[in-house]
Order: structure tokens, then C-alpha cells, then sequence
């Protein structure tokens, strides 16, 4: 009889076991994405199935390996060696049964091998009770039972053990409990054990936040393959948190977790080497990451093909993974799939999903789409024919820059006002997205833009005479930069951040607005500030977008103060 009940033990537990290695393997490899250096949110596996938030490096939420399911590889199914027993796994196997028991019959068994101290029984019991199989789900007896096998030493259910103190599965939420447990496990080289205390003490869980713990904890995982600790320790050499910044290091370990296909991963590796201006290896990892449903990688790809920032301008991909991110609630995405169908030249008009999509983006409090809005509104641009008429002017400005025109015989003075020149204001009016992201946060002229004649020959006679004045002043204007003219300096910027007259180039766009921002032109500071904010011709910076910002804001400049109410919707 009781070689019998042993028999029965052991394939009881080995399919609890078994259940146990698929869930510990699930909480390893499922993962999701963070929203920017600053932000992200990814699923996270919680108790007994549902789902449930953990902090992840850097502000987003990354997965924390499933309570009372994850395992690593170890000797004994308990993680440790296999407890003692008076025949081996084999010769019970061997041993030749015909009575059946019930199951009330093998858990009364159980139950008394269990209080006896028999590990093997107390794991087959928690395990039991944990997932209800053969009796009622008893969460409060999973946990006494997972307790009593950690306490005999055994690193899989001190793990699980620190999963219910985490969560307060079966007992009262206790991160100090927590944590202790969760060291026991890290300790036999638990990995899923160090990778949630590292994050613990990464965030102040239940322990003092402590940057040297933490990358300590993180690099002991890392090094046994996991890919969310070798997310989580890049980041930390990025951004030089608590420790000592090393590039070298960060690129390793975000390679290391994006080549096991970590969708999130190749979104950080993807933002690293763009703003180590590798635009190559930046845009294939967005690609990758986006085609896997990271949400900020889809946006940010969508964002790049929209101004034609690492490839080619082309709003046809711009507008598909646009509608991807916008479809899952992401508001920059839903603002630019808006700005598409309503500036677009490359896509059919289309004012009604325009409008749909900035009022889903307004649901979300985005602070750009309002005057965006109110422009669909009021039916600034109503029709195709009015469209087709500034698809005609675009044609004939840019034919004037291939071919220009006789020089006027009187030369014409450069205003000294800060505004931005002819020229780009009326490409302004016919295409506003090309100069700035937030148009209205960002706008140097405070004066309305010019009213859209009603006729082709009208606006193609405007567009070639201010071609002529820029024509005949564009050295002029150099001059005027070089020798500090920070009105000059901001025009000039502003040529070069849409190629108009000149070659586009971000980066002459960006040194000569910083110029103009250090002498005190809030125009200039507010468009500095957005560069930054972008990674516009500089390497992308949130501190010195903000100080830009709010150095325009002190001034009184509502622009300023706009830009400084979109930072803070936008972390």
C-alpha cells in the first residue's frame, strides 16, 4: 500500500512539475516594450494567471517571472538535491501495484507524509493546492506549504515563496519578506530570483535603492542569458545610474538581449545607435522591433519616415505604422496619422479621418492637436480643389529652385524683426508640418500666416517673387548670421531645417538656432528646445529640451509655456 501511495506521489508531482517548467519558461520569454528612455509599459505575469504591474528599468514595466511557477534548471525539481527518500525514483517506478485509491484517499496521504517532513509530499501538496487539482483551490494552504520546502533550503520554492510575499498570494503584501526570499534563491543561483531582486533594489522595493546591488543582481542574470536583465543592465550603463556611464558596455548587453529576438530590446538598441548616429543599424532594429508590435517602435518608425529623418521622406510608410500605433491608443501616432491626411502631398486628402483621428488624439489630452482642430473645423482646407491649387504652388516653387529667376534690379532689405522669411511662411501656410513637431508650441511667428489666394496664377506669382528676394539676399544672409545677427541666425536655421534655397542639413539648422537661442531670442529657444527634445541635428537630450523651454518660458514667451505643458504630457 504505501509503495503504492509513493508511486502515486510521484506522478502527481511530476505533472505539477511539469506544469510548473511551462510557466517558468513562458514568464522567461514573453516579454513587451518600454515608452521612451523615460517611459514604456510591458505585461507582467502575476500570481495564478492574471496580470499585474512591476516597475521595469527606466520607468516602463517589464515582465517578472510568474509566482509560484518559475524555475530554473536544477538537479531536483525543487531546485536543490533531491530530498531524501527510502527507494529510489526507479525502484518505485518498478514496483508493481492493482489497488486504486481515491483522491480524498492521496491527499489524506499527502497530507501525513507532508507533516512528517517528507519535502517531496509538501511540494506535491502546495502544488495541489495552488492550482486546485483534485481538491478546492486554497491559496493560503499553497502558501504554507511553498513556505515549508523553503524553509528546508530549497531555491525554487523560495522563489515562489517571494512571489506570494510580492504579490500577497495567500498571505499579507510584504516586499521586505519579499525581498529576503527572493535573495535566498538569488543566492543558489536562482536567475529568475536575482533578475526581480535586482529590480527591487533598482526601485526601492522593500530595500533601500541601491545601484550597486542592483547591476551586481542584474549582471548575474545577465550573464545566464536572460534578456530582460540584459535590458535592464544596459540601460543602467547607458544612462550612467549609480554607476559609472559606459557606452561600450550598454551596446553589449542591449545586442545581447536583442539578437535572442527581444522585441523590446531592439527598440532600445534601435534609439542607442541613433543617437550614436549609426542611422543604419538604428533604423533596421526599428523595423524589427515594430514588426514584432512594440508600440513606440512603430510610432518612432512612422515619425521617421514622416520627415525623413535616417531614410528617405515617404508618408505611405509613415501613415501604415502610424495607423499600427495610433490603432492602440498611442497619441503621437494618432497626432501624426491626423497631420497625414491633412498636410500630406504623397496621400489622398482625407479631412474626415484628419478630423477623427486629432479628436482621438485630443481624448488623450495631447497638447498639439487643438489648433489643428480647430483648423479641420473651420474648413480652412475644405475641397480638393482648393488642395489641388496648393499641390500647384508647391510644383512652382520647386520648380523656381531648379530654375532661377533674373535677379531683381533693387535689392531688398532683411527685416531685422524675428520672423521667419517669406519663403518658408508660405510654404508654412501650403504645407505646415515641414518646419515643425508641435506646430503651435513651437511657431516663431506670432503673426497670422498669409490668406491662400483663390487662384493658381495668383500664388505662383507670389511664390517666384519671394524666391527672387531670397535669391538675392541668401549671401546676404550668411553674412548677416556669421557675424551674429540672431535674426539671421534663426531664417537661416530655418532654411536648412527644410532645405529651401539651401541644402537641407540638420545639423547647420541646429547650430545656428542654438546661436540665436543664446542671445535671448524665445523664438529661437522654443525651436532649440524641440530639436533637442527630437534629436534633431543633435543627439537627443529631455534635460537641455526642458532648460531651452523653460528659458523661453521665464522670458514670458507663451510658446515657451506650451512646449513645457507638452514635455510633461509627453513623460
Amino acid at each position: 500500500m504505501i509503495r503504492f501511495i509513493l508511486l502515486l506521489l510521484l506522478s502527481v508531482n511530476a505533472q505539477a512539475l511539469q506544469f510548473l517548467q511551462s510557466n517558468s519558461a513562458q514568464g522567461v520569454v514573453e516579454q513587451a516594450p518600454h515608452s521612451s528612455p523615460l517611459g514604456g509599459q510591458a505585461p507582467h505575469s502575476s500570481p495564478l494567471g492574471g496580470q499585474a504591474p512591476h516597475s521595469s528599468p527606466l520607468g516602463g514595466q517589464a515582465p517578472h517571472s510568474s509566482p509560484l511557477g518559475g524555475q530554473a534548471p536544477h538537479s531536483s525539481p525543487l531546485g536543490g538535491q533531491a530530498p531524501y527518500s527510502s527507494l529510489s525514483g526507479e525502484q518505485k517506478l518498478a514496483q508493481p501495484h492493482s489497488e486504486q485509491l481515491s483522491a480524498g484517499k492521496i491527499l489524506i496521504q499527502l497530507k501525513k507524509d507532508a507533516k512528517r517532513g517528507d519535502t517531496r509530499a509538501q511540494l506535491s501538496l502546495a502544488n495541489m493546492y495552488r492550482y486546485g487539482l483534485n481538491t478546492r483551490q486554497d491559496k493560503k494552504l499553497a502558501f504554507y506549504w511553498y513556505s515549508q520546502v523553503a524553509e528546508s533550503g530549497y531555491a525554487s520554492a523560495q522563489f515562489t515563496l517571494a512571489e506570494c510575499y510580492y504579490y500577497g498570494i495567500g498571505t499579507a503584501q510584504d516586499f521586505k519578506q519579499a525581498v529576503f526570499w527572493y535573495d535566498q534563491a538569488a543566492q543558489q543561483d536562482f536567475t529568475d530570483a536575482q533578475y526581480n531582486l535586482a529590480k527591487m533594489y533598482h526601485y526601492g522595493e522593500g530595500a533601500e535603492v541601491d545601484y550597486a546591488q542592483a547591476r551586481y543582481w542584474y549582471e548575474k542574470a545577465a550573464k545566464h542569458g536572460l534578456a530582460p536583465a540584459q535590458l535592464a543592465l544596459a540601460k543602467l550603463y547607458d544612462y550612467g545610474l549609480g554607476i559609472e556611464q559606459d557606452l561600450i558596455k550598454a551596446q553589449h548587453w542591449y545586442e545581447s538581449a536583442a539578437i535572442q529576438s527581444d522585441a523590446e530590446a531592439q527598440y532600445y538598441l534601435a534609439d542607442f545607435f541613433e543617437r550614436q548616429e549609426k542611422f543604419v543599424q538604428a533604423l533596421l532594429m526599428y523595423q524589427k522591433s515594430a514588426t514584432q508590435g512594440v508600440i513606440q517602435a512603430q510610432s518612432r518608425l512612422a515619425d521617421i519616415y514622416y520627415r525623413g529623418r535616417l531614410t528617405k521622406k515617404d508618408d505611405v510608410e509613415a501613415l501604415k505604422w502610424a495607423l499600427m500605433a495610433a490603432e492602440k491608443n498611442d497619441a503621437e501616432a494618432q497626432f501624426l496619422v491626423a497631420r497625414i491626411y491633412h498636410h500630406s502631398v504623397q496621400i489622398p486628402y482625407n479631412l474626415k479621418q484628419a478630423k477623427y483621428w486629432y479628436k482621438k488624439a485630443s481624448e488623450q489630452n495631447h497638447t498639439s492637436e487643438k489648433s489643428f482642430l480647430r483648423q479641420v473645423e473651420a474648413n480652412i482646407v475644405t475641397d480638393e480643389k482648393t488642395r489641388q491649387v496648393a499641390r500647384q504652388a508647391i510644383k512652382a516653387l520647386k520648380k523656381s529652385f531648379i530654375a532661377r529667376p533674373p535677379k531683381p534690379s533693387k535689392a531688398v532689405k532683411i527685416s531685422e524683426k524675428p520672423l521667419i522669411i517669406k519663403a518658408p511662411k508660405v510654404v508654412k501656410t501650403l504645407e505646415k508640418p515641414l518646419i515643425v513637431e508641435t506646430p503651435k508650441a513651437v511657431e516663431v511667428s506670432k503673426k497670422p500666416t498669409t490668406t491662400m489666394t483663390s487662384t493658381t496664377k495668383k500664388i505662383e506669382r507670389s511664390l517666384l517673387n519671394n524666391i527672387k528676394v531670397l535669391d538675392e539676399n541668401i549671401k546676404s544672409l550668411m553674412l548677416s548670421a556669421k557675424k551674429g545677427n540672431p535674426t539671421a541666425q534663426h531664417n537661416l536655421s530655418i532654411l536648412f531645417s527644410i532645405g529651401a534655397l539651401v541644402p537641407k542639413n540638420d545639423r547647420k539648422a541646429f547650430v545656428l538656432m542654438q546661436m540665436a537661442a543664446k542671445q535671448g531670442v524665445t523664438q529661437s529657444q522654443n525651436s532649440l528646445a524641440m530639436m533637442y527634445f527630437k534629436g534633431i541635428g543633435v543627439s537627443q537630450s529631455y534635460r537641455l529640451a526642458y532648460l531651452w523651454a523653460s528659458a523661453s518660458a521665464k522670458q514670458g514667451d507663451k510658446g515657451g509655456e506650451q512646449i513645457l505643458l507638452y514635455f510633461t504630457s509627453y513623460r
